[in-house]
């Protein structure tokens, strides 16, 4: 009986044992590329602005440069030239969620920054518009007393111009009008991502998806694919522990472990799109990029810094530990090296995907 009693205890034992190897286990980048680079994807966000001003006038602009300059400024959406980035982003639920960066999923700029730079593109531009109103209206004057004298030729030119004179002092009065005019600003973005060890050929071959949530403070965003639906081969990223919750296979990380130490020298991964398409690109299909560092830095309660080399378009990569659970959503460089990058800690995306529900 005794015996019994003490081969039940070892076996017990033994089976904690196996468990905390086996929850311990570290991963090797072979297993990530075998089963978790399926829930990463590319994203292709192709988007441009708009600014409505109370003066019935629409402006249309593609961004603003380091200097306030407006770029891509147009009156005709139809002659708007949409601008396209890339980012990586990683599935969180099996109903299509993905985590990524804000500026991938919804670059954006402060209103009134935008209102500024119009401003003041348009105060530059009604100067130049002024000078060539004067230079018309002089002009048909002197077609005018051609015409006075007979010279009929002259009607259609004198027409002409005084046509595009009037529409001169319209754009003229309109950009006078905006200077103490409210203004809605807007965003106009197509999202689409393109799955892991997949042929990417054209935009065709992107899957829709739609902005859900972001928190620009932390530059996180939550889109989902309009099917809402993982595909089944996806490896889910487990970021949050759910219970009786509508995504309950999410799953993975309490509070506990959200306020886990970063420990400096600590090895990382990162699974991403370095450069777009134009690394990813290849005759098997799209591929990740798997890439290896350390904690370099435990930099405050929002980032950490790591020595994982990275390029644009690896923006809203998963961080990944040495048991393969996120840690952190890349998310930006330091300037002039690609091997000191920094990563908002994955309790923010916690707090953004309880947000949602």
């Amino acid at each position: 009986m005794m015996k019994k009693f003490l081969f039940a205890i070892l076996c017990v034992f033994l089976s904690a044992c196996g468990g905390t190897q086996q929850k311990n286990k570290k991963v090797s980048i072979q297993s990530l590329e075998a089963k978790q680079a399926s829930g990463v994807v590319l994203i292709k966000n192709t988007y441009y602005y708009s600014i409505d001003f109370d003066s019935n006038l629409t402006v249309y602009f593609t961004g603003i440069d380091d200097e306030g300059n407006v770029q891509g400024v147009t009156f005709d959406e139809n002659e708007v030239e949409p601008v396209t980035c890339y980012g990586t982003g990683f599935f969180v639920s099996k109903d299509g969620l993905i985590a990524t960066n804000a500026h991938v999923a919804c670059p954006t700029f402060p209103t009134n920054d935008v209102r500024a730079a119009i401003v003041d593109a348009f105060n530059n531009l009604s100067d130049k518009v002024k000078d060539a109103v004067n230079q018309q209206t002089e002009r048909l004057g002197e077609l005018r007393l051609l015409i006075d004298a007979g010279n009929s030729e002259y009607m259609n030119q004198y027409q002409e111009l005084a046509q595009k004179r009037d529409n001169n002092q319209k754009l003229v009065n309109a950009i006078n009008r905006i200077n103490s005019a409210e203004c809605d600003y807007s965003r106009h973005s197509d999202i689409g991502i393109a799955f892991n060890n997949t042929h990417v050929r054209n935009t065709n071959d992107f899957s829709d998806c739609i902005t859900v949530a972001s928190d620009e403070e932390h530059d996180l965003a939550l889109i989902q694919l309009k099917t809402k639906e993982t595909p089944k081969k996806a490896f889910v990223f487990d970021v949050i522990a759910r219970k009786n919750s509508k995504r309950s296979k999410r799953g993975g990380l309490d509070g506990d472990k959200r306020k886990a130490a970063f420990l400096t020298g600590k090895t990382l991964y990162m699974i991403g799109f370095n450069l777009g398409p134009q690394l990813a690109l290849t005759k098997e299909g799209l591929k990740a990029q798997i890439t290896k560092g350390e904690i370099s830095q435990n930099t405050d309660e929002d980032k950490i810094m790591y020595t994982i080399p990275s390029l644009h378009g690896s923006s809203g990569s998963p961080i990944l530990d040495t048991q393969g659970k996120v840690v952190a959503i890349n998310f930006a460089g330091l300037d002039k090296t690609q091997n000191f990058n920094f990563g908002i800690k994955v309790g923010h995306l916690v707090d953004l995907i309880q947000a949602i529900e």
